[in-house]
């Protein structure tokens, strides 16, 4: 009998009303326990130099070559031609100069 004298009694039928709901502040806002954290590394510029020491001339060619040959292929592509035509008509051609300013080369 001295453990049921340690133990409360329960007055009431239902135990679910001795409960108090607590709701969180609405000034405090919650915190996000799982930020990533982002390390900004600062990379030292660097400018770009060729892998290739020394000039090969035969290299060279070949591939002045290759892109004189897809120009080629560029300008006589109706891709090329329809592009070129859109950008002659009078309200394409007026934005684009004020895109490109007083740019002479362009």
């Amino acid at each position: 009998m001295a453990s049921s004298a340690k133990t409360p009694a329960l007055d009431k039928p239902n135990p679910a009303e001795d409960w108090i709901v607590v709701f969180p502040r609405r000034g405090k806002q919650k915190r996000n326990s799982h930020k990533v954290i982002i390390h900004k590394r600062k990379k030292q510029e660097q400018l770009w130099t060729p892998a290739d020491i020394e000039t090969n001339l035969e290299r060279k060619s070949k591939l002045m070559q290759k892109i004189q040959t897809c120009i080629r292929k560029l300008e006589s592509s109706s891709f090329w031609l329809t592009f070129l035509d859109q950008l002659q008509t009078p309200e394409i051609f007026d934005r684009f100069l004020k895109v490109v300013g007083s740019e002479v080369k362009m």
